[in-house]
């Protein structure tokens, strides 16, 4: 009995000794973490001040200016810090304070300039510190009740709006919309949607366009007229009516996966299109899809020299990319066009309705239309490609793309060059007209390996001029 006891003694002496440390690691841990307006600061700070490109062009969301104006007003009546707040480069004093409050509350940030959001995010970045030092208690502002789901940081118009106006949709509003289409939309039934954000158009369109079956238009459009007075009971005359066209189609089948087939027998030729040459120091890099070189490996390891090929390749919902280095003669490697990398969609001021080129191993140069540089449409087995750039073909009978055109490059040309924007992957002819989906080139670029400080530039052929 008493040797239980003292094993009982002992273990419980163990535990709490274990406890103790475990409560000690605790508390330090606690010391780093973040609660309430300090994480709403840092989470802000990270959304809109990251760097110099987010700190200038970002838009400021409603919720956002009611953060910094929480802040403000906490140091209005507190002059003895404002010293110690200010550099030679951003001067606190009432002024100044009063006067941003009185701006923040317009309905629009468009026109704070950078100088002036350099000066709140200096402040921001010194909340904590003087929250602790001088005992400030600058609350979180309240904000509106999430509504099924809708971001609560857009509360008017201005913020949605001016959210709309980048390249991309909003992941959290692309997810909101697509949960009402597929509550209304059965899974097995065809429904793409097209956002055309700030890209230039040919016509007037709003930026998000759905497409459906004819037999369900009146239903989505209910419904979307049903969440939009729904919505506007917490919020300002927001969403679905100024933003969504509904355009109906002939009753299909939803889009039918991996429509460009492989061979396994013969060379990459055969099995899908090396899209683009690059050279990244002194090595030789070949661009494909994802699908294509896992497919194809046997035939890919008669001429790369990777290590890891699965490591070099990225194949999802988003992108379908592989990168391969070249062995060999490289002097026998190059590209059929004059091609040259843009880092940035917006540098190219692409537009609705312009031509695009694509050189494939079956149809070989072929030219299409740009119909939107971000396509979100169900396919064959409930899976939902997002985010692809879409292609109409041309009225000329003639194909855009076909078998083993996958890993294509889509280019669209200035002047004596052809700029890639996508990668070629699926092609839909039940739609009518017909159209291909590539995955964004600078989606898949940012998946690119880099191991050093090297450039990476397409490999032209010595007789193309640039």
């Amino acid at each position: 009995m008493s040797e239980t006891n003292e094993n009982k003694e002992d273990y419980l002496t163990t535990r709490d000794r274990h406890d103790s440390s475990n409560s000690k690691h605790l508390r330090m841990n606690l010391n780093n973490i973040r609660f309430g307006i300090d994480a709403e600061i840092d989470k802000a700070l990270s959304l809109f001040c990251k760097d110099e490109n987010r700190l200038s062009k970002i838009y400021w969301p409603k919720a956002f200016r009611n953060l910094v104006t929480s802040v403000l007003v906490s140091i209005l009546d507190k002059p003895h810090i404002w010293a110690e707040l200010s550099t030679p480069a951003c001067t606190v004093n009432e002024e100044q304070i009063q006067a941003f409050i009185k701006e923040l509350r317009l309905p629009t940030s468009v026109y704070i300039k950078v100088k002036q959001r350099q000066w709140v995010v200096h402040l921001l970045r010194e909340m904590a510190f003087c929250r602790r030092k001088f005992k400030l208690r600058a609350g979180l502002p309240g904000f509106v009740g999430e509504s099924e789901n809708w971001p609560n940081d857009l509360e008017d118009k201005d913020d949605l709006f001016n959210t709309i106006t980048d390249k991309s949709l909003r992941k959290d509003i692309n997810d909101y919309i697509w949960k009402v289409l597929d509550d209304v939309i059965p899974v097995g039934k065809y429904c793409n949607l097209h956002y055309f954000g700030d890209i230039r158009l040919t016509s007037k369109r709003r930026p998000i366009l759905i497409e459906v079956t004819e037999d369900y238009v009146d239903i989505l459009s209910e419904r979307i007229s049903t969440l939009s007075s729904k919505l506007r009971v917490d919020y300002d005359s927001l969403i679905p009516d100024d933003l969504i066209e509904i355009k109906g189609i002939p009753a299909r089948e939803v889009v039918v996966g991996e429509v460009e087939g492989f061979s396994v027998s013969g060379s990459p030729w055969k099995e899908g299109t090396i899209g683009g040459i690059m050279k990244y120091g002194q090595r030789l890099i070949g661009i494909t899809s994802g699908h294509v070189h896992r497919k194809s490996m046997a035939s890919f390891d008669s001429f790369c020299i990777d290590e890891d090929p699965p490591s070099r390749r990225f194949v999802d919902n988003k992108v379908d990319v592989a990168f391969f280095t070249i062995s060999g003669n490289t002097e026998d490697w190059f590209n059929l066009i004059p091609l040259s990398y843009v880092g940035a969609a917006e540098d190219l001021a692409l537009q609705v309705g312009e031509p695009v080129y694509k050189i494939g191993r079956s149809t070989g140069l072929t030219v299409g239309t740009l119909g939107s540089l971000h396509s979100t449409f169900r396919a064959a087995g409930g899976f939902r490609y997002e985010d692809h750039v879409q292609v109409i073909w041309n009225e000329d009978g003639r194909r855009f793309a076909f078998n083993m055109d996958c890993g294509s490059l889509y280019c669209v040309r200035r002047g004596s060059v052809y700029v890639p924007i996508a990668i070629h992957r699926i092609s839909d002819d039940g739609e009518t007209p017909a159209v291909s989906y590539g995955c964004s080139i600078w989606k898949a670029m940012e998946l690119f390996p880099e191991d050093s400080e090297d450039t990476l530039n397409f490999v032209n052929a010595p007789f193309l001029e640039i």
